[in-house]
């Protein structure tokens, strides 16, 4: 890890230890910068929201509030499997977060495309849907550009909750069940991009975890590793045995939890980079031959210098039935709506 890898580490883990552990002083040295964020985001927001103006099919937007991993990108496959089921026409559209896409640059992700430019996460979406998705910094730039050379009924964002350029017909916000909103302040004294009271205008909020009264659970689970040569082991098969960990996602926490369930050792020297790290083939060489676990996500990004001993964990989410019936529902009434603004040829915020 390099040097500038390892300060922005140092300083996620302080911020992390202010917003969900026991800093109080900290958190009221930091809180009048958060109420200037906070200020300043709902001028942004509501100076945005000027300037929406509708597409021609639904855009659901899956977001969160706080910073890090909370399981949208599960969920994202989750809720295009969904909809390609219900026979919907899908696409896709991200940010490409972690790539070095030029910024007016607009892109058709690919299962091969280049990670360093395009994103871990915009390459796993692809690999897992097998649908079209376009990257953009400007997301309504990015559906735009889907529409123009895709037939599309409905628009999934892959986060984007506060790219409030990009007008939206339906909004699920998904909290991490164990850190929810952490102290409930905005950055920096806390974790959200948004006060907490940001949850009642969304139709939908998606708890990673056990659920409270207006939530819907969902739970991510993963049995099967697999490795770069298309190998699979069942997770409980190296229950008992020491592993190297390596892991580059916003929570990694959930996915030791996962071994830990399947009691597996993974070693001391466990590295946690930061989220999003691009990683090289001497973060994940060691001088034994013991497995070597990561996410999928994580995965992605080393195809190119995988060794057999790199493991990589395939995950799903779960959800509640009722949370499916009411949001496939939703969808329906949007996808009517809007088939039949385009035929009287009115937009549909009209």
């Amino acid at each position: 890890m390099s040097q500038s890898s390892h300060l922005k580490m140092r300083l996620i883990q302080w911020l992390e230890s202010v917003w969900y552990g026991e800093k109080p002083l900290a958190k009221l040295c930091l809180m009048p910068l958060s109420y200037l964020f906070c200020a300043v985001s709902q001028w942004r927001r509501e100076l945005l929201q000027r300037q929406q103006h509708h597409l021609r099919v639904p855009v659901v937007v899956i977001g969160n509030l706080a910073l890090g991993g909370t399981g949208k990108t599960p969920l994202t496959i989750k809720l295009a499997q969904l909809l390609t089921q219900a026979g919907y026409q899908v696409g896709l559209v991200s940010r490409g977060y972690g790539g070095h896409l030029p910024a007016k640059a607009l892109q058709f992700v690919q299962p091969d495309s280049d990670p360093h430019q395009v994103g871990d996460e915009a390459i796993l979406l692809v690999l897992r849907t097998q649908l079209p998705l376009v990257i953009a910094r400007q997301r309504t730039k990015a559906i735009e550009g889907l529409l123009a050379h895709c037939p599309c009924d409905v628009v999934l964002s892959d986060d984007g909750l506060q790219h409030y350029r990009m007008a939206r017909d339906l909004e699920i916000i998904v909290l991490d069940g164990l850190r929810r909103l952490g102290n409930g302040a905005c950055l920096p004294a806390g974790p959200l991009r948004e006060p907490p009271e940001r949850l009642q205008d969304c139709d939908f909020i998606i708890t990673n975890g056990e659920a409270r009264p207006q939530e819907y659970a969902m739970q991510v689970q993963g049995q099967c590793l697999h490795n770069k040569d298309g190998a699979q082991q069942a997770l409980t098969a190296l229950a008992g045995q020491s592993v190297h960990v390596v892991s580059a996602i916003g929570n990694p926490q959930r996915f030791l939890a996962l071994l830990d369930a399947a009691q597996i050792y993974y070693q001391t020297h466990l590295q946690l980079y930061p989220d999003h790290y691009l990683f090289q083939s001497a973060d994940v060489q060691f001088d034994d031959a013991l497995p070597v676990l990561m996410t999928e996500k994580d995965f992605v990004k080393c195809r190119d210098f995988a060794a057999k001993n790199l493991w990589y964990l395939s995950v799903e989410a779960q959800l509640d039935l009722e949370f499916e019936e009411a949001f496939l529902d939703r969808v329906a009434e949007l996808v009517r709506k809007a088939k039949i603004a385009q035929e009287s040829g009115v937009r549909l915020d009209s």
